[in-house]
């Protein structure tokens, strides 16, 4: 199914499909708005074209953000995205894993001077699991970038069986005027 330009898609009962996509959009003005509890994780398989993740994760933060927090799963292979991904609170972006023999879930970076995801002011309970961050060794870069400004704050941040690679800094603090993030945990991997 293709949901046109400048449309909404809402689903308020869906049976997982798997890796599979199952919904096309037209541009960056359509949209999917999947219900809360229709399904337990949001896969970027059902909407993602080719392996370009950049407007898909775009359209999965939103549609997460829009039922309040959720999931957004990235299943095993080799994706890539332009960055810059803002992300609210309550959300989990999963994976599947990595292994030696290149098994699992990698995100590449293909822009310079960004960040793969950030975390802005009043953002909490965020969870990285599962995933290779690849900076692809392109200049000034982050996997994922905290920044704010004074008073405002951050916290409950984790990062479980994360792996980041070849970024300028795989995880960075960046703020003003004393801004503060709260609360962030790493797994022994990380």
């Amino acid at each position: 199914r293709t949901v046109d330009a400048s449309r909404t898609l809402t689903g308020n009962r869906l049976t997982d499909p798997g890796n599979r996509q199952i919904i096309a959009l037209a541009d960056a003005t359509a949209h999917i708005l999947i219900a809360r509890g229709a399904v337990d994780k949001f896969n970027v398989a059902w909407i993602a074209g080719s392996s370009d993740l950049s407007t898909t994760l775009t359209e999965a933060i939103a549609c997460v953000n829009a039922n309040g927090r959720g999931t957004i799963y990235i299943p095993s292979g080799e994706w890539t995205t332009n960055g810059g991904h803002a992300l609210t609170g309550g959300i989990t972006v999963e994976g599947d894993g990595f292994s030696t023999a290149g098994i699992g879930t990698r995100i590449t970076l293909t822009s310079t001077t960004t960040s793969i995801f950030t975390i802005g002011e009043n953002i909490y309970d965020v969870l990285f699991c599962d995933l290779v961050l690849d900076g692809d060794s392109l200049s000034a870069t982050d996997g994922i970038l905290c920044t704010g400004t004074f008073p405002n704050s951050s916290r409950n941040i984790r990062c479980e069986g994360v792996k980041f690679e070849n970024f300028t800094h795989g995880f960075r603090l960046r703020g003003s005027g004393g801004w503060q993030t709260a609360s962030i945990s790493f797994d022994a991997f990380c």
